[in-house]
């Protein structure tokens, strides 16, 4: 897999109204204005502009652009440019979508991960559950193998695995029961050295340090503290990992991220530090994938900062490089405000290549369209909550959902090694991305067997269980792992 990023080199031309040629900042030299690091300052005189290769040149000199760099190296009308200082934002957006020779432009936005904090802690019910499963200590099924390290039974036993069906589809326990292939997770990085990601993660990109490699969750903290942010929690996870393993007693702390499920000594150091309100989206997300294709690999790519915000054009890049280095699927849990005509393009190019994208409907708790998943080439996914209904914070509606998840008080992987509590409709889709590389998988003859689109989404919603049959507002209905993974093969569906 090239690791590459998508411009193969990092000094550009770039040609003014006076023909002053300027060479832009090599890979790991300072960033521009238009390259977003997480500072949360990012200029609003940058543009996704698409226009034909062969005249670029000519209308960068026609409205005093310089061109920063290319978006895709399979797509290269897509590039991202800055406009000139003399002129108001506005008015070179307004020139250029005036320009006959240009496709489209679209001004650079800050955007938003689909996160959900919780507002309270895990239910008494659920707490009860956990006990038991804390009780009977480390998990012992067939897919533990998958894992280099000792699973709590909270985590891989969870309420959720019988909800989704996800239970039924272990219960062979054969290779293809577990899926394959490469789910490419565009969030804010993993913990690389998380016990239960070993072994599962393959090389993605760190877009905001423009770096390729195992994009981390950790380098959201400030460089300064973070590292002694970092030892604080591992040191501690160390000492409470085998204590929640093994049986111990299990505690909520209530962090703006979530809740983290720990024993009492691991509190303590949650509670000492002030963790960015994103810090480890991108680890609880992939967590929930593993749950369900613990067989499957997990490509990281960060483009979000610690408060969960990222560059459009950032996001565009993402998907880009997703498609093109080996991505099967792509999970997307975020949510943008507005219609970008560069994200709908690099999702329909996705598409094209096969890969399935899975994305979040937003959290926002009404029918407000969001995107990507009100785009039609992409799987929007609803929040319910233990008991098929409804969860308050999900957004609704026919125009964004096409299924449901369970998105409440599901027990996933934190950074340091630990466990959390998930609230939020990234969450809800990261367990349909895990369904679909569960189709995407090795047949008893040992054959690969890679999932499409089109079939994967119609096994996903033939199969789905219908929550109320007078609407079409969550979609399908419920996400029924079992059903989808035997309509992809043929096989009947067993209650």
């Amino acid at each position: 897999m090239s690791n590459a990023r998508f411009n193969p080199f990092r000094f550009l031309t770039c040609f003014l109204l006076a023909l002053v040629a300027l060479a832009l900042p090599s890979a790991g030299s300072a960033q521009g204005p238009c390259d977003y690091d997480g500072t949360g300052v990012l200029s609003d005189n940058c543009f996704i502009l698409r226009a034909p290769r062969g005249l670029q040149n000519a209308l960068g000199v026609a409205h005093g652009l310089v061109k920063v760099r290319d978006l895709a190296a399979s797509d290269l009308d897509v590039i991202l440019v800055y406009g000139p200082p003399s002129l108001l934002p506005e008015t070179t957006l307004a020139n250029l979508a005036g320009d006959p020779d240009v496709f489209s432009v679209e001004q650079v936005t800050l955007e938003s991960l689909s996160y959900a904090a919780s507002d309270s802690a895990l239910d008494p019910s659920t707490l009860e559950g956990l006990g038991s499963l804390s009780a009977t200590g480390t998990y012992s099924g067939a897919e533990a193998a998958y894992f280099a390290a000792p699973a709590w039974n909270g985590y891989l036993a969870q309420a959720t695995v019988g909800q989704i069906q996800l239970d039924q589809v272990r219960a062979p326990a054969v290779a293809e029961s577990f899926g394959t292939g490469v789910v490419a997770v565009i969030d804010t990085g993993v913990d690389p050295d998380h016990q239960l990601l070993q072994g599962a993660l393959v090389s993605g990109y760190d877009f905001l340090l423009d770096t390729p490699g195992l994009a981390s969750d950790w380098d959201a903290l400030d460089p300064v503290t973070g590292a002694a942010i970092r030892t604080d929690l591992e040191t501690s996870a160390d000492q409470s990992y085998s204590t929640i393993v093994d049986g111990g007693a299990v505690v909520v702390d209530e962090t703006p991220g979530g809740d983290i499920v720990v024993d009492q000594s691991y509190s303590t150091i949650v509670d000492a530090h002030d963790l960015p309100a994103a810090f480890g989206h991108g680890t609880m997300v992939s967590g929930l994938v593993r749950l369900v294709a613990p067989g499957a690999q997990i490509m990281p790519i960060r483009v979000f900062d610690g408060e969960g915000r990222a560059s459009v054009a950032d996001i565009v890049e993402a998907i880009y490089f997703a498609a093109d280095n080996g991505a099967d699927v792509i999970n997307m849990s975020f949510s943008v405000g507005s219609h970008s005509e560069a994200l709908a393009r690099a999702i329909k190019y996705a598409r094209r290549k096969g890969v399935v994208c899975v994305t979040s409907s937003g959290n926002a708790g009404s029918q407000e369209l969001t995107y990507p998943a009100a785009y039609g080439e992409v799987i929007g996914v609803a929040s319910i909550d233990s008991q098929d209904q409804p969860s308050s914070f999900s957004n609704w509606g026919n125009d964004t959902v096409f299924l449901s998840a369970p998105g409440e008080a599901l027990i996933t992987l934190f950074p340091g090694g630990l466990y959390a509590g998930a609230w939020g409709t990234s969450f809800s889709a990261a367990l349909v991305s895990g369904s679909a590389a569960l189709m995407h998988s090795i047949l008893p003859s040992g054959v690969l067997k890679p999932v499409k689109p089109r079939k994967a989404e119609g096994a996903l919603e033939e199969s789905a269980d219908v929550l109320d049959p007078t609407t079409t507002n969550w979609g399908a209905g419920r996400l029924d792992v079992e059903g989808s993974f035997n309509l992809e093969r043929g096989l009947p569906d067993v209650d």
